[in-house]
């Protein structure tokens, strides 16, 4: 069997049509995937699927320290930076990951709701 790579982009496109919350988050020191092309990838999606910036891109916190930077569209698709981390973000920045994941659950109203614990994803770009 061959190992192929699949585009995720419509993969994504849908999860977040069948109403999946998805974060994505990627650190911001990859060199191998570019944070902008990420951003404007997931930008093109938003406006493919006709999702509007819900929280424009803004800072998010580990404590006192800025973790990374947030947008968000439509209330069901995140993208998320990790401050200082690699291609691998949850090697290179374990806590930040794990920070950033605890936020997009808290902030979620999925967790107020068990039948919706199932329409939440979490998708990492390595």
């Amino acid at each position: 069997m061959l190992n192929l790579e699949e585009p995720t982009i419509p993969v994504i496109g849908s999860l977040i049509s069948s109403g999946i919350r998805v974060l994505i988050y990627s650190g911001d020191q990859d060199s191998g995937i570019p944070l902008t092309g990420t951003c404007t990838l997931l930008h093109g999606l938003a406006n493919t699927l006709g999702l509007h910036t819900t929280t424009t891109y803004r800072a998010w916190f580990e404590g006192k320290q800025v973790g990374g930077w947030i947008q968000v569209y439509g209330n069901i698709l995140s993208f998320a930076t990790i401050r200082g981390a690699s291609r691998k973000a949850p090697f290179s920045q374990p806590e930040r990951c794990l920070c950033c994941s605890m936020h997009f659950w808290k902030e979620s109203h999925y967790q107020k709701n068990s039948e919706l614990l199932n329409k939440f994803i979490l998708c990492c770009i390595l």
